[in-house]
């Protein structure tokens, strides 16, 4: 009897230290599939952030999970050693600007300085900032690719020079710098930089996200007299032009247009006063069409007009480098630092507006446009208010401003365009911010005397 006693008791320690062995397994599982389940949603919750993104660009994004990691602000890591962080500049490249597309897309070369000596890691865009060559100290560049860019005219567009593989190479610390162009040092251990950078063929255009390139600045001087709105634009009343637009520009883009066949002109005219900012644009073109009304005037972008976009910040200043992506930051404009604007006549001779961007959607200005079809000229003139600049979480004052920006893309689809879903447009250098990806800091700064 004691023997089966025994015999019981030990049979049911077995089982009970069995069952204690099978719930702790089940608890760890349990634990794992949690941890993984929030990874996903957490995932999920920060492709929300981008609400413009598509399936196409999802499915960029997932092709370069490699490019993702690497893009994390607290860098990626080689081995035991971590990486320098990217800044939210970055380089793209493939055919014209696609307004979609992100620093994590293969296609792309994320940025870890601008116009500093390199590092170890580092992921480096030279500009005629830094000096003409990329010349840093002793640094041989042997650990780093070098890509060299620059601006071509027949394709208003950056385009590879030369291309340097990692290796030794004793001519690679004397590479010049373009005078209008650019150079990326990658460093090898950026192995997705390293994989992008030897990509771009000679065709291939590149677009720099974050930094101006070509100089479009210009200066305004005060009027004494303000002008007169009413379509009427001369030198006479704003002085010489601000920007001539023709073929030979280079800091205009007749991308849109045929070879050889760039039949549209154009004069900018700019000054301002303690009230206002006016501009006067006269477009020399062969048509116009515009088959709008006030009431539908959001859509004039499609057809004959002009785009206005004015920044209460320099945009070659810190506050458009930390805000400059619109796609996936929309600060700048929710603050109305950055307004977009456009005015247009309709075929019935009615001046029409917009306001695309910046908060509140109103215009209290004046505009007037006039087209004469018998002199094929189109003339746009405009007052805008400074009161309609700024925010109180970011307030704009005149007084304290030195500095702004000012930009204009001249919309150019005739009837026949339109009719073949085509658009067209005269822009200034890498889209003036407004045509693209409105990458803020493209924008034309601008010095106020």
């Amino acid at each position: 009897m004691k023997k089966l006693l025994v015999l019981l008791l030990a049979l049911v320690m077995v089982f009970t230290i069995s069952a204690c062995g099978g719930d702790d397994e089940t608890s760890d599982t349990s634990e794992a599939s949690h941890v993984s389940s929030t990874s996903k949603d957490d995932s999920k919750d920060d492709s929300k952030d981008d609400t413009s993104k598509t399936t196409s660009t999802t499915e960029s994004e997932d092709e370069s999970e490699d490019d993702t990691t690497s893009g994390t602000e607290s860098g990626e890591t080689s081995g035991e050693d971590t990486l320098p962080d990217f800044t939210n500049k970055f380089v793209t490249y493939g055919g014209p600007i696609d307004t979609l597309v992100r620093a994590t897309d293969s296609n792309a070369i994320r940025l870890t300085k601008i116009n500093e000596a390199p590092e170890t890691g580092d992921v480096v865009l030279f500009t005629k900032d830094f000096g003409t060559s990329i010349a840093s100290g002793t640094e041989t560049y042997e650990d780093f690719a070098i890509l060299v860019c620059t601006y071509n005219g027949e394709k208003f567009s950056y385009t590879k020079t030369s291309y340097a593989p990692v290796g030794e190479d004793n001519k690679k610390s004397a590479t010049k710098i373009p005078e209008d162009g650019f150079v990326i040092a990658v460093h090898k251990a950026q192995t997705a930089a390293i994989t992008s950078v030897a990509k771009p063929t000679d065709n291939d255009l590149f677009f720099v996200h974050g930094i101006q390139i070509g100089d479009v600045s210009i200066s305004l001087k005060k009027a004494t007299t303000a002008p007169k709105i009413d379509g009427n634009v001369s030198a006479a009343e704003y002085g010489a032009a601000k920007w001539v637009v023709n073929e030979n520009n280079k800091l205009w883009d007749y991308s849109q247009f045929e070879v050889g066949n760039y039949y549209e002109t154009a004069e900018v005219y700019s000054t301002y006063d303690n009230n206002n900012l006016y501009l006067g644009v006269v477009v020399n073109i062969p048509y116009h069409y515009c088959p709008v009304t006030q009431d539908t005037a959001v859509s004039i972008w499609k057809y004959t007009c002009i785009q206005v976009q004015i920044c209460a910040e320099d945009p070659l200043g810190e506050y458009i480098s930390e805000h400059f992506d619109w796609v996936t930051d929309k600060k700048s404009t929710d603050e109305n630092v950055v307004r977009q604007y456009g005015f247009s006549v309709n075929g019935e001779g009615e001046t029409v507006y917009t306001v695309w961007q910046g908060t509140p959607a109103t215009f209290d200005g004046s505009v007037k446009c006039i087209r004469d079809d018998d002199a094929q000229v189109t003339y746009y003139e405009v007052s805008i208010p400074w009161s309609e600049l700024g925010s109180e979480e970011h307030p704009f004052s005149l007084a304290d401003a030195d500095r702004i920006g000012l930009s204009v893309s001249i919309n150019s689809t005739s009837e026949e365009d339109s009719a073949a879903d085509k658009w067209k447009n005269l822009k200034l250098r890498d889209g003036g911010g407004i045509i693209g990806r409105n990458d803020f800091s493209k924008i034309a700064s601008v010095e106020l005397k």
